[in-house]
């Protein structure tokens, strides 16, 4: 897969860490202290709505 502009691999730790690659080498630690989920939620709800209706198909 080729790589994508603008787009970063990261992995969120449960302790509220973020951490992701820096160009060149290293690592850029980030602290969350909040996340606000509700999209990602309604994005998920909207999805397995579209997945019920078998004429999507």
């Amino acid at each position: 897969m080729p790589p994508v502009q603008n787009f970063v691999r990261a992995e969120m730790l449960s302790s509220g860490y973020l951490i992701r690659p820096c160009e060149g080498g290293g690592l850029i630690l980030h602290i969350v202290d909040h996340m606000d989920l509700e999209l990602c939620r309604a994005v998920w709800l909207l999805y397995m709505e579209a997945m019920s209706f078998p004429w999507l198909d």
